[in-house]
Order: C-alpha cells, then structure tokens, then sequence
C-alpha cells in the first residue's frame, strides 16, 4: 500500500491575521530625523 501523505490543510498551521499584508513587525518606526547625523549630505547642510 502506497504512503498517504496527509491533505495540505492539515499540514499548515492556521493563518494569522494580517493588516497590511505583511508580517506583524515588532518595536517602533523610526523617525528620519535619527538618521541625520550619519547622512553625510544632511551634516554638511547643517554646517553652512
């Protein structure tokens, strides 16, 4: 008797919700302002 794989429902775990359909991210967006000091093009703005 061949193998029976079980059907592919049952293989998977059940779906997550999903908002923007993309995974949930975890911690807090960066604002762009952090990044100012290592833009070269913004450090050089900022001397003159």
């Amino acid at each position: 008797m061949p193998n029976e794989p079980d059907h592919a429902k049952e293989k998977r775990p059940p779906h997550r919700e999903r908002h923007n359909a993309q995974d949930d991210h975890e911690g807090a967006a960066h604002r762009p302002e952090e990044f100012d000091p290592k833009n070269p093009q913004k450090v050089g703005a900022k001397k003159q």
